[in-house]
């Protein structure tokens, strides 16, 4: 919640870490939220948020509570954000933001292009790793918060590339 202002418009993808920050989210006055996660959208309504949610329409994936594929990359295309808070399965600081689900990885894509700023929400263990598809390049990336203190390498690679790390 530091790292947004009031009254900013945020892209929020789905996953375990960015449910976790919808109730701190919750207390930032003013905010629009544009995702396609039903549980964040439930999550912030539960925590008493004022913000205006968006909730994006697409194929409904019941494990995950979620909406993906084209009528909803369709539907980013309509909005722009201040910032994309996105949740990872694997960050590496040479490759950059990556997931393990194809439709997931698309939905974050598209939000980081309709953003202004790019946010990434990682515990620790999703640093040094590897999945099969790409969301974003390192140099693409405003901000990383983690839950921890991370490799001095990757510290100083994401340093060297101009990466805001809050942990």
């Amino acid at each position: 919640a530091d790292a947004v202002e009031p009254g900013e418009t945020l892209f929020i993808d789905t996953g375990s870490t960015t449910l976790a920050a919808a109730a701190a989210l919750a207390a930032v006055p003013g905010l629009t939220i544009i995702t396609n996660s039903c549980r964040l959208a439930d999550r912030l309504a539960q925590a008493g948020s004022d913000a205006q949610v968006f909730l994006l329409g697409g194929r409904y994936g019941a494990d995950n509570a979620q909406t993906t594929g084209a009528a909803v990359i369709d539907q980013l295309r309509g909005f722009q954000a201040d910032r994309a808070v996105l949740t990872v399965a694997a960050f590496d600081p040479e490759i950059g933001a990556m997931d393990a689900s194809l439709d997931e990885a698309e939905v974050a894509r598209a939000m980081a292009a309709h953003a202004r700023r790019v946010t990434i929400l990682a515990d620790g263990t999703k640093f040094g790793r590897r999945a099969t598809y790409a969301v974003c390049a390192t140099a693409e990336i405003d901000l990383i918060i983690s839950d921890g203190p991370l490799e001095k390498a990757h510290r100083e690679a994401l340093k060297h590339k101009g990466v805001d790390l809050w942990t």
